[in-house]
């Protein structure tokens, strides 16, 4: 049977017709209400006999496959033989300064519907008008093309045999790709224990294009236990391309490892990983733009031919490939790596891509495919979630950019002034910090001038001294003005004013409406992690649906193997760390004396770790000792985690809960054989903390929700690091007396064996005694 693969009218002229340089700066600069307002607007300014959103439909056969067409025509007219048909583009640059390459597609989208409505119609000739209103200035400028349906038919048939020839190459290379993976098996031949449960529930939701939750323990192989069955599904459940995420490169790695994997045992696929634009491009601060970079000159014109390459292999790409070959075409590698994902089974990538209202994949989410998403280390999304949906101005940027520029552009500097002022009437009497009821009227106004001033400039400078730093703040802005214009009681206003800085914020309390627009793109969903308890936290909070399904999974290794101690002599609230700071030092002392090997000691912040790290080489200089710095490159993480090497060498490791060495770190063996950790891992008091407290103290779970639920992720997160194998052997040790509440305790995982002990002493002998059953006798 004959698939059918649905397109919309605007992708597919986008595809075809896209052509020439990157012209970052003529991309839409109005925001999606804007523009709707700027339709709607003409449309009814027009005659009582206009027809506005006039939805157009075809299907083709191209005898192995079905093309249908669908979109919506912005409207016509039709009259006795004749017919109008028009397309409305809405922007804030002049209508002049479009290059042909962007208006090329305005026109070639307008003949498509004309073609289609021609037909409707029966009509033989069309009048296609193509009109730009400006939204600021409120002024629409129109262009008329007159077309005989013949010319519609050929150019229109054009398009489609094009678009044909695409999927007639993505169908091939799927056919292979389904016949590689009927006799693929699990890599080194069996499941994990618990691997199998989670491949197959994994499953059941991918069939039923549904949503699963799965609480599986570190060590269970959670990567290849999801990834397998989805690749299964692509073969026999019809799923156009898998969306694996994570919001760490290690879980990205794990991703790529686990494909390769399956490669080595007969799978035949295509993976892309996307790298942010920050960090893989060529020409950083320099505009997209091809009169000051070269990757961006003639993008279009190239790209067909890296792809025919790239659709030629069976292989990974990810930041190392892609740079590589963009440097061989001279392309750009963050455009690359997006396009690549049009031709990818599978695309790896960070969060953002799925849920961020900014960023968020549209060449595909818009488009009517089947996708599936595998989504680790799922407990990361609320924060993440409420920073994506977040906005925050500095002031400091304000006075920065406003110094650059100088007196070379008279009405930036007068903007930006006006900025600087509201934002100062605000904070004048504020200390510290404080929220605010409502979107401050002058602040928005100010902004508004800002940000229109902004794209005036932009549009007609390309370049310049202070170009890259007043188009990030120019995003800024934009962003705050979008955040604000749509924020509901799940938001909140905040003013931080401080000796240092003063920022402005919408704080996001509850992100869960806006993940659910997340995974509604999607057609199913699976989220892992081994710390998603409770589940009525992350239920209210991740936006999923009603019905999803919640999984535990047991630990795949025994209890034994993993010993869990808590003290009860040891208090590390705030208020008590300068008393405990001795006894804490020599209860470290006694952990890593009791078995010789490598240790990670993890703390709630840096300045308790470096407290302890000072006083801990003070009292016992003889250990090595490694501790983690603020900001680390990632030179300086590889060189922290290659002193875990295996050995038998005494080395204890100074970390902070929640940190890159928190989750997502793999010491296997004697490379790590203990952590302790010490206190209950609770965010630092503030603000924007008491704020979630406050939203959620109405369903009675205030301090829970806003500080000892990510608090406890942290400490278990951490807990993880040190079972990975089955032959791993090792200790947790709990150190605040806290641990000992029945409020912690019934967050621990099922597999612990706990043991409370009451002092060092107790400490030194429970110790003893769990090492003691390794022995060889």
């Amino acid at each position: 049977m004959a698939v059918t693969h649905k397109i919309s009218v605007g992708a597919l002229v986008h595809r075809i017709e896209q052509s020439g340089d990157i012209h970052f700066r003529f991309s839409s600069r109005s925001n999606a209400v804007d523009g709707i307002k700027g339709h709607q607007k003409l449309q009814k300014s027009r005659s009582e006999d206009y027809l506005a959103e006039q939805s157009v439909t075809d299907l083709i056969d191209y005898g192995d496959f079905f093309l249908e067409l669908k979109g919506r025509a912005d409207g016509c007219l039709p009259g006795r033989g004749t017919l109008l048909v028009e397309e409305i583009k809405t922007l804030k640059v002049d209508v002049e300064r479009l290059p042909e390459q962007v208006t090329r597609i305005h026109w070639a989208q307008v003949r498509v519907y004309g073609c289609l409505l021609a037909r409707e119609y029966g009509v033989s000739e069309v009048t296609l008008r193509l009109t730009y209103y400006h939204l600021d200035r409120e002024q629409e400028s129109s262009f008329d093309d007159v077309w005989n349906i013949t010319e519609l038919e050929t150019e229109y048939r054009r398009l489609m045999d094009a678009y044909a020839k695409f999927m007639a190459e993505r169908l091939k290379w799927s056919l292979t790709r389904d016949e590689s993976i009927l006799p693929l098996n699990i890599p080194f031949g069996e499941f994990r224990s618990g691997q199998r449960e989670m491949a197959v529930s994994v499953y059941r939701a991918l069939a039923s294009e549904g949503q699963v939750v799965l609480q599986a323990p570190t060590g269970i192989g959670k990567t290849l236990g999801s990834l397998f069955p989805t690749v299964k599904a692509l073969q026999d459940q019809g799923y156009a391309r898998i969306f694996y995420l994570s919001a760490k490169t290690s879980g990205q790695q794990m991703a790529r490892t686990a494909i390769d994997q399956m490669r080595e045992g007969g799978l035949k696929i295509r993976d892309v990983t996307i790298t942010a634009k920050d960090k893989i491009c060529f020409n950083p601060g320099t505009p997209c733009d091809p009169e000051y970079c070269q990757y961006a000159r003639g993008y279009y014109d190239k790209l067909p031919k890296v792809i025919g390459q790239v659709q030629q292999s069976e292989r990974s790409f990810e930041r190392t490939e892609i740079e590589q070959l963009a440097k061989q075409h001279e392309v750009c590698p963050f455009e690359l790596g997006l396009d690549l994902s049009d031709i990818a089974d599978v695309v790896i990538g960070d969060y953002n891509y799925v849920f961020d209202p900014s960023v968020y994949l549209r060449r595909h989410f818009d488009e009517p495919e089947k996708y599936a998403m595998l989504m680790d280390e799922s407990h990361n999304l609320v924060d993440r979630g409420r920073d994506m949906f977040s906005a925050s101005l500095k002031k400091d940027s304000v006075l920065s950019l406003r110094r650059l520029i100088g007196d070379a552009a008279p009405t930036l500097k007068s903007a930006l002034t006006g900025v600087n002022k509201a934002m100062l009437d605000l904070t004048r009497e504020v200390q510290g910090e404080e929220s605010l009821k409502a979107f401050p009227v002058a602040l928005e106004r100010s902004l508004k001038k800002f940000t229109q001033a902004a794209e005036v400039w932009l549009d007609e400078h390309h370049a310049g001294l202070f170009h890259s730093e007043l188009l990030e703040f120019y995003f800024d802005a934009l962003r705050f003005l979008r955040v604000g214009e749509q924020a509901d009681d799940d938001y909140v206003c905040i003013i931080s004013k401080s000796n240092k800085e003063t920022v402005l914020k919408w704080f996001c309390i509850n992100p869960s409406v806006r993940l659910k627009e997340g995974f509604d793109r999607l057609s199913s969903s699976v989220c892992f992690s081994a710390t998603l308890n409770p589940k009525n936290y992350y239920h209210s909070l991740l936006g999923l649906q009603e019905e999803s399904d919640w999984y535990q999974l047991p630990s795949p290794f025994s209890p034994e193997n993993l010993g869990v101690f808590s003290t009860s002599f040891l208090s590390t609230t705030y208020h008590n760390r300068e008393n405990s700071l001795y006894d804490l030092v020599d209860t470290l002392s006694s952990v890593i004396q009791s078995k010789a090997g490598n240790y990670i000691v993890y703390f709630p912040s840096y300045a308790y770790l470096d407290m302890v790290y000072n006083k801990f080489k003070e009292r016992y200089p003889e250990v090595r000792l490694v501790a983690q710095q603020p900001s680390m490159s990632d030179e300086e993480r590889q060189d922290f985690l290659l002193a875990f090497e295996e050995g038998q060498a005494k080395l204890l490791g100074f970390a902070v809960m929640g940190g890159v060495f928190g989750e997502g770190v793999d010491l296997k063996g004697n490379s790590l054989i203990g952590v302790v950790i010490v206190g209950v891992g609770l965010p630092q008091i503030n603000l924007e903390r008491n704020l979630i407290r406050d939203y959620f103290d109405s369903e009675g779970a205030g301090f829970e929700y806003a500080y000892q639920y990510p608090g406890m992720v942290r400490v278990l997160q951490t807990a993880g690091r040190v079972i990975r194998s089955e032959s791993d052997r090792g200790i947790v040790c709990l150190i605040d007396h806290r641990f000992n509440e029945m409020s912690y305790r019934q967050l621990f995982p099922e597999h612990w064996r706990l043991t409370q002990v009451k002092s060092i002493q107790h400490l030194e002998q429970s110790l003893a005694t769990f090492w003691r059953q390794f022995e060889v006798q």
